[in-house]
């Protein structure tokens, strides 16, 4: 694997050339068919998953049966960075939707650059937080507006 593949997340796109290095290091190249679980709700998290091709399916199952979609990750996004994080356990169920090819980046290792690379610490809070962003304002308009 190159450090192209690495550079074709957007999460690392602006990322120096040192630092691909040392995540193009540690990634393991996942292939995944087609209805393939990469894991489930509640599941330890095996790190942060890069979708180089296809369709990853994030999603919670109620007890009664009922499926949220929560997100469809397409290539050059991620999915699974507040786990690896927070070390809580997988909020969520990641199914492939298509055949699939990732990176995977294991929780220790991803944690070991970003404590000797701030930089890359920066870059996943800024895409965290413009998340929570986009969370507090689904909230305001779920709860705060007549329907």
């Amino acid at each position: 694997m190159t450090a192209e593949v690495v550079r074709s997340a957007h999460l690392f796109s602006s990322l120096p050339a040192d630092l691909i290095e040392e995540l193009r290091a540690i990634a393991v190249p996942l292939e995944r068919s087609s209805r393939a679980v990469l894991f489930l709700e509640g599941d330890p998290a095996p790190g942060l998953y890069v979708t180089l091709s296809g369709h990853i399916k994030i999603n919670r199952i109620a007890r009664n049966g009922r499926e949220q979609v929560v997100a469809v990750i397409g290539p050059g996004q991620y999915f699974n960075l507040v786990p690896v994080f927070d070390g809580g356990a997988c909020p969520a169920n990641a199914e492939a939707l298509d055949d699939s090819k990732l990176l995977l980046f294991p929780t220790d290792d991803l944690h070991r650059i970003v404590q000797r690379n701030p930089m890359l610490g920066l870059v996943l809070l800024r895409d965290l937080t413009s998340f929570m962003r986009k969370l507090v304002n689904l909230v305001d308009d779920l709860a705060l507006h007549s329907v």
